[in-house]
């Protein structure tokens, strides 16, 4: 009866592995699939200028010089290292040109001196540049707001400065990430607090790009009914939404590790004699009527035989898990 026992519970043990490892092909995919999608949100998160965007429909002056009036959209799209102002017409063509800019000013270097010098910063000197090649009036008027920087006119430094820190968040955050897609596959544990890490810094930065704003908002007037007003923007909404689900998904994976580690690791295809917390977790099963005790997944029974004589006698057999 005993051995019948041992033998039910090593087959089920057996059917448990089978359909445990049975799904890895589809959490192998999934595992690919978050990792593609983190990563690539990150740099996405980097190098993109939709972090606030907005935009307005006005009638403005052209270019300087000239009396001449454009009908247009101008949009303005802030990233971590610059921003982009865009001037479209509406119709595209007008005054016999085809009224379609998109100019970027670079903010990423030191802050420098105040006005448009050598020594002043980047911007201020590609805003200088951009007046000398005759750009459009309602460009440099948009560009013409981060240039300022005196009491609570310093839009342009306070975007710089949230920028550095927040681009310097997701730096860390693209190293964790990739620091957790190397361990899925030794410590499941130190998975999940990388990955946990990567969802913190991704939320820093976005909290840094909230805080480290101007006293006074931009809002850019063109006349008293048209007002170019910022709202979040795509880049935004992705790092935070991204760094939540990180932030979930480790804790998930902190809890299971936690509760049940050998049914984690067969999710997560992980080995789970690599984990040193699971070493010495070793499953046991003491019991006062029964001599069959299981001392790791490659180990040595002990089993009571009697013969047709009524001796007892004691044999041990080695038996393999799978």
């Amino acid at each position: 009866m005993r051995i019948f026992s041992r033998r039910v519970s090593t087959s089920l043990q057996r059917l448990y592995w089978h359909r445990s490892y049975s799904l890895y092909p589809a959490t192998q995919g999934s595992r690919i699939l978050v990792g593609v999608y983190v990563g690539t949100a990150i740099l996405v998160c980097l190098v993109s200028d939709r972090w606030e965007t907005g935009e307005v429909h006005v009638r403005s002056k052209y270019k300087a010089g000239t009396g001449a009036e454009v009908d247009a959209y101008i949009g303005l799209h802030i990233g971590l290292k610059g921003v982009n102002i865009t001037l479209k017409g509406t119709p595209v063509h007008q005054l016999n040109e085809t009224i379609n800019y998109n100019e970027h000013f670079d903010f990423s270097n030191r802050q420098g001196l105040n006005f448009f010098g050598p020594n002043a910063n980047q911007f201020n000197q590609e805003y200088r540049a951009a007046q000398f090649r005759g750009l459009p009036l309602p460009i440099l008027w948009v560009a013409e707001y981060f240039t300022l920087d005196d009491e609570w006119l310093r839009w342009g430094r306070h975007y710089r400065e949230s920028g550095l820190y927040a681009s310097i968040a997701l730096w860390i955050s693209l190293v964790f990430w990739v620091l957790a897609n190397i361990l899925v596959f030794m410590l499941l544990r130190y998975n999940a607090y990388m990955v946990t890490l990567t969802g913190l810094t991704m939320c820093t930065s976005v909290v840094i790009k909230h805080n480290f704003q101007n006293p006074a908002p931009l809002r850019i007037p063109f006349s008293a009914e048209h007002v170019l007003h910022m709202n979040y923007g795509y880049s935004f909404w992705m790092c935070f939404f991204t760094g939540c689900f990180c932030v979930l998904w480790g804790l998930t994976i902190f809890v299971l590790d936690l509760c049940w580690p050998r049914s984690a690791a067969a999710f997560f295809s992980a080995d789970p004699l690599q984990d040193e917390y699971l070493l010495q977790k070793e499953e046991s099963i003491p019991s006062n009527d029964t001599s069959v005790t299981t001392v790791t997944e490659n180990s040595l029974t002990s089993v009571d035989i009697v013969d047709e004589h009524g001796n007892a006698s004691k044999k041990e057999t080695n038996t393999i898990l799978s």
